[in-house]
């Protein structure tokens, strides 16, 4: 089996690193502006006919056509990896997390209630840890979106990391290299 040259495999692992951080930065963003739409959705349930139609309408476009359209808004760097990471992030945690956090027995918010616990007190001891296991299964869904997400926007619009190590790879027929970013990417 022939070993690859060592710049070969820092470039991919470089590669891998870039699209990594992408989708890092891209699923906490995302992830942390489900949570705090969660938080206000608790707090103000009529919220919900708002916020929602618009949730839904992120989810359902497909990623190609957010792109270039965040690539005139936000430019051809980090906050575009971000904000496209953080869309595919942002839905799956919103759903999730409000369900459960909703599920939260009325009995335990009760207790809460009657020792003359606030609705913030509330939501962070009783609601919030109820929701973590959803948090946890959304992530499962979230954190292999953000790295589509990744991939997408470095193809795309960045030209870097492993989506355009992949592209280039293709077109200049190095498919050893294509293989190993398909492999690092995986």
């Amino acid at each position: 089996i022939p070993v690859a040259p060592a710049g070969a495999t820092r470039l991919v692992f470089d590669a891998l690193g870039q699209t990594l951080s992408f989708a890092a930065v891209g699923y906490l963003a995302g992830t942390a502006a489900a949570l705090l739409l969660v938080a206000l959705l608790v707090r103000v349930p009529a919220l919900e006919y708002v916020a929602m139609p618009p949730a839904i309408v992120l989810q359902s476009v497909p990623l190609g056509v957010f792109t270039p359209i965040f690539m005139i808004v936000f430019g051809r760097g980090l906050f575009t990896a971000a904000a496209i990471c953080g869309a595919v992030t942002f839905f799956p945690t919103l759903v999730m997390t409000l369900a459960a956090v909703r599920a939260v027995p009325s009995s335990v918010t009760d207790v809460f209630r009657a020792s003359g616990a606030s609705a913030t007190r509330t939501f962070l001891c009783a609601q919030v840890p109820a929701a973590l296991p959803a948090l946890l299964a959304a992530a499962r869904i979230a954190v292999p979106a953000a790295v589509v997400g990744a991939l997408l926007v470095e193809w795309l619009a960045t030209g870097t990391g492993l989506g355009y190590l992949m592209l280039r790879s293709t077109t200049t027929f190095a498919y050893d290299q294509l293989w190993a970013a398909v492999v690092a990417c995986t």
